[in-house]
């Protein structure tokens, strides 16, 4: 494999968790930040992803883009180790997205020096957030000023 890491955000219909393969280290590893699933289901998950990149190696790069791809060392992705990443858990039912991308840049990048967790939610979102809109400008996007202001709650 030419990169260190591929990285996927999965959904199972209405919770986000995400895998990390690392070739260097020759393991996937996985995390969830919803109800424990299991080593069956961690195992699953990382098996249909690993599968996923042969196919894209072998059936788009190889076959239809033409590149030099060897099947066989794609193929030795099977043999990886799959780890459980036993993310923080969640508290509520809409985070799972964002546990998801956190727990990718702390994997690839390592620099995150705060926990993943419920608490640190909302600095985690606003961070995601601030760089979608950098990118945005980046690519010359323009962004509409607009203001933001809390929502109001009524008693009732």
């Amino acid at each position: 494999m030419d990169n260190r890491y591929i990285v996927f955000v999965g959904c199972t219909g209405s919770h986000w968790f995400s895998l990390v393969i690392d070739n260097e280290l020759r393991q996937v590893t996985h995390w969830d930040s919803g109800e424990p699933v299991g080593t069956a289901m961690v195992k699953l998950r990382c098996q249909f992803h690993l599968k996923l990149v042969i196919r894209f190696r072998r059936l788009h790069l190889r076959d239809v883009a033409g590149l030099d791809i060897e099947v066989e060392r794609a193929n030795d992705l099977l043999n990886y180790t799959h780890v459980d990443g036993n993310s923080d858990r969640q508290l509520n039912n809409f985070d799972c997205g964002v546990f998801a991308l956190m727990n990718i840049e702390r994997a690839v990048s390592g620099t995150l020096e705060s926990p993943i967790t419920q608490d640190l939610m909302n600095l985690y979102r606003s961070k995601i957030l601030l760089r979608l809109l950098n990118q945005a400008r980046r690519v010359g996007l323009e962004i509409e000023p607009r203001v933001l202001r809390p929502r109001q709650i009524t008693a009732g």
